[in-house]
């Protein structure tokens, strides 16, 4: 019975023998398969059919772990460190064109630029959470960027305007499409109020604070004037400093500069180039101050403050024309060398020039001329209607003569909206 009988009452091929034998392996005909007898190790190895050891067999660990190929040979990259892989190999081990090494996460260095994100502040919140604020670097890859001319394009400090997310979007697909063509450095700060943005509010939550009213901060402040303090110090340095904003839910605006008038000497060839349809000098209120333009002016460095579209939407059309004249701008700083688009001419006034139309009545405005629009003194801008009693409350007409730089979107108004906003004697052309 220790014999094992087969299905046909005759005893199997192997049956009989010594038990080492049978550890060994015996074959349907009673022979040892190949490679029955070798020692442990040499069947660790792997043996083929015919008892050969296939190709790589017997190769250290190490070795296997490399990989081995059809014909005991390493394939192409095989040897390489780990980082060397992740930057990706070629058919023949090279590295394929655009990548040259791996880089530390968050930079890659391309076939002629290096970008680099980056964390300018972060700070705890509860319940382990933390706001952090950061830009991309983009520069040419010279290993040094000492001494290179650096513009600074942010937006997002209130998480309700998202005009600057496209211009942000398009002004680095423009630059990735022709990395060569840079010769400076340009940081992207696409939301300096991340938390404002998550939300979709205006303010930063929790703190009920503006951001756009606590600068320059403080660094041994609460919270948010830290942030505000540690985001002045990384635009330090700049050769131009381009903040952009949205209007309110309430206006929309067409696309322009908003400076004040003590530092309109020294920015007025800058904000000439950034291709607005619009330069508003105007005095300098106490409220801006607490400004990031009006800080970083009043630190030494160039700041724009642009004013277009509408809270909450994205206007392309606009963010167009100001990527447009932010590659003109790169290009007076020496930071771009391609070819730009050409600018157009702003038209330029003071606040004695801005007619100011406001609502009398509550009701609901319904505009009858489109924004942008020349205007003749005396015609129609619109009507304010009473939806309760079914009738216009209040014609809306224009002082002047002008241009309709901005009209309100939102229609709903009472006593004191801004309605609309004429440059008396302006054109955009």
């Amino acid at each position: 019975m220790r014999q094992h009988l087969g299905v046909w009452g005759k005893a199997p091929a192997g049956a009989g023998q010594r038990p080492a034998a049978r550890r060994a392996g015996v074959g349907r005909r009673g022979k040892a398969p190949p490679g029955a007898g070798q020692r442990p190790a040499a069947r660790r190895a792997g043996v083929g059919r015919r008892g050969k050891a296939p190709p790589g067999a017997g190769q250290s660990p190490a070795a296997r772990r490399v990989g081995v190929g059809r014909r005991g040979k390493a394939p192409p990259g095989a040897g390489q460190r780990p980082a060397a892989r992740r930057a990706g190999v070629g058919c023949r081990g090279k590295a394929p064109p655009g990548v040259q090494r791996a880089e530390p996460s968050g930079v890659k260095l391309l076939k002629r630029m290096i970008e680099l994100l980056q964390t300018v502040v972060s700070a705890a919140l509860p319940v382990h959470e933390r706001l952090t604020i950061r830009k991309n670097r983009l520069a040419p890859p010279t290993g040094d960027t000492v001494g290179l001319p650096r513009l600074c394009v942010i937006t997002g400090t209130h998480g309700d305007e998202l005009e600057g997310q496209y211009v942000c979007y398009e002004l680095q697909r423009r630059i990735h499409a022709q990395p060569e063509a840079l010769t400076g450095i340009v940081d992207i700060y696409p939301a300096t109020n991340p938390l404002g943005m998550d939300t979709i509010r205006r303010g930063i939550p929790m703190f009920d604070l503006d951001m756009n009213r606590i600068f320059p901060g403080s660094e041994d402040g609460p919270a948010a004037e830290y942030l505000a303090a540690r985001l002045m110090a990384d635009l330090q340095g700049a050769a131009c400093a381009v903040d952009i904003h949205a209007s309110n839910i309430f206006l929309r605006e067409i696309p322009q500069v908003r400076l004040g008038e003590n530092n309109a000497g020294r920015l007025l060839p800058l904000a000439r180039l950034l291709n607005t349809d619009f330069i508003w000098v105007h005095a300098s209120a106490t409220v801006l101050e607490s400004t990031l333009a009006y800080s970083l002016n009043a630190a030494g460095v160039p700041a724009l403050a642009v004013e277009m579209g509408i809270s909450l939407r994205l206007t392309p059309a606009y963010g167009d024309q100001l990527t447009d004249g932010l590659f003109a701008l790169m290009a007076h700083l020496g930071i771009w060398s391609g070819k730009t688009p050409p600018v157009r001419t702003p038209t330029e006034s003071t606040d004695g020039e801005v007619a100011l139309i406001s609502a009398e009545r509550p009701g609901m405005f319904i505009p009858a001329v489109p924004h942008g629009a020349e205007v003749q003194r005396g015609q129609l801008i619109g009507e304010i209607v009473d939806p309760l009693r079914g009738e216009a409350v209040q014609r809306v007409t224009a002082p002047g003569n002008g241009w309709l730089f901005t009209l309100r979107e939102y229609p709903a108004c009472y006593a004191g909206s801004v309605l609309a906003r004429i440059l008396l004697g302006g054109a955009v052309f």
